[in-house]
């Protein structure tokens, strides 16, 4: 009875480690941005990002830009999105909390970045 015993809390223990894995794996986030100067738009990057950690998009030209981007859970279906541009047209640095799959929109003069974000698979 030892051995059994001994077996299935070996088995259980397995089992609970298994599943406990998978609740650590980090969430990501699935980013869609539209960036405009003076209502033209000039890039429409969209990544997967995970949580707290930076993802970033570099486009070079006349109008390249660099689009640094991550995003946090705020709690109660809101996200938290800190934002880095460098562009031919200026540079912004904004942090929103936005609902999660709601679109968002930040202007520093007449830049702007559309952003939306939302949960993805893990």
């Amino acid at each position: 009875m030892r051995i059994i015993g001994k077996t299935a809390l070996a088995a259980l223990f397995l089992v609970l480690a298994a599943s406990s894995q998978s609740s650590f794996a980090a969430q990501v986030y699935n980013v869609s941005t539209t960036l405009s100067h003076d209502g033209k738009v000039f890039g429409a990057p969209s990544v997967v990002v995970k949580a707290d950690t930076d993802a970033s998009v570099a486009v070079s030209g006349p109008r390249g830009y660099k689009l640094r981007l991550r995003v946090i859970d705020a709690g109660n279906g809101k996200l938290k999105i800190s934002a880095q541009l460098n562009s031919a047209y200026g540079t912004m640095s904004p942090t929103l909390v936005v609902f999660a799959g709601k679109p968002a929109m930040v202007s520093v003069g007449s830049t702007t970045i559309n952003i939306t974000a939302s949960r993805g698979g893990s």
